[in-house]
């Protein structure tokens, strides 16, 4: 899918070496993210997300979850850590993409724009179904397939 140009409804999901679950899932009750087995086509609202064009080349995911709580995909670049922030806007809460070179289907990394402690990437943990931010692109869980949703 190419970086889409208006907010676009999506899957993301995590192409770790370890079989187990995938797809990012955003746990809105708690404000916090996990990796699923199963999104059931949407019917587990935590792993539908908006991506949207934020600033500077730059995506905002919105987690469409239908607990209370927050909602946009956030990165923590002290903590290392993956987490929902309440509102959008400024580098911890948006992120870029870059294609994976010779990637079939096309993967990507996904880059927190805070490079404040360096630049750091989405990293899913596929044995467990954990993320966290990790310095090294080329780890396999740091390869994303995003979906967009039909």
């Amino acid at each position: 899918m190419p970086t889409p140009t208006t907010p676009t409804t999506v899957y993301v999901y995590c192409m770790g070496s370890i079989a187990g679950p995938g797809f990012l899932n955003g746990l809105t009750a708690s404000n916090s993210v996990d990796l699923i087995s199963n999104a059931n086509g949407g019917q587990v609202s935590g792993t539908v997300w908006i991506m949207a064009p934020a600033s500077n080349n730059t995506y905002s995911f919105q987690c469409q979850g239908t607990d209370a709580g927050n909602q946009y995909l956030s990165g923590d670049p002290t903590h290392q850590a993956v987490e929902l922030a309440q509102t959008h806007g400024g580098s911890t809460t948006e992120w870029i993409l870059a294609s994976v070179a010779a990637s079939n289907p096309q993967l990507y990394t996904i880059q927190l724009a805070d490079t404040s402690d360096g630049k750091l990437y989405i990293n899913g943990y596929t044995v467990d179904g954990k993320l966290n931010l990790a310095a090294d692109p080329t780890l396999s869980g740091a390869h994303w397939l995003v979906l967009q949703s039909v």
